[in-house]
């Protein structure tokens, strides 16, 4: 669990410096009950990761996870969205992060290979971000998580879409 909470502290540590009196709760984190949890078909440390580290409020690029919790009927809960309103899903079936884009009918469209990669991904993007080398996340994504390669991913469109 140590490394868990270690990515959580490292979210943290890499938000934009905010003037203390102006509280914009960057590091905010949403969790959910491991009584709900268990009712779906999780692997253990995907409700270690969404019960007692759980997941950024808002996170770059445009996420919010405000509405975590809900099962859809295609075998996913629902973990949050993006700033389009597409829902960010954990498959329950294969684990992986996806995207069901509502422009494309419903496309299923693959962001990480696991929740937990999903998280450090979320630390990794956050820290490209702040240090101004986006140019480079993509090929740091992909060391951790080698579905990230791929260019017709989440993060590949969301990274091309910050850098121009």
């Amino acid at each position: 669990m140590a490394d868990l909470k270690d990515l959580k502290r490292r979210f943290i540590n890499s938000l934009p410096e905010v003037p203390i009196a102006l509280d914009l709760g960057l590091d905010e984190f949403v969790s959910l009950s491991e009584e709900k949890l268990s009712t779906y078909n999780l692997k253990d440390e995907d409700i270690e990761i969404l019960s007692k580290v759980g997941l950024p409020i808002d996170a770059p690029p445009s996420l919010s996870f405000r509405n975590c919790g809900s099962l859809v009927e295609n075998g996913a809960l629902i973990l949050g969205n993006n700033g389009f309103g597409d829902p960010i899903c954990l498959d329950l079936l294969t684990g992986e992060v996806v995207c069901f884009m509502h422009d494309s009918n419903m496309e299923r469209v693959f962001i990480n290979s696991s929740l937990k990669l999903f998280l450090e991904s979320l630390c990794i993007y956050q820290e490209h971000l702040r240090s101004g080398s986006l140019m480079n996340c993509l090929n740091s994504l992909s060391e951790i998580d080698i579905g990230v390669a791929n260019k017709e991913n989440y993060w590949a469109y969301e990274i091309s879409r910050d850098v121009c």
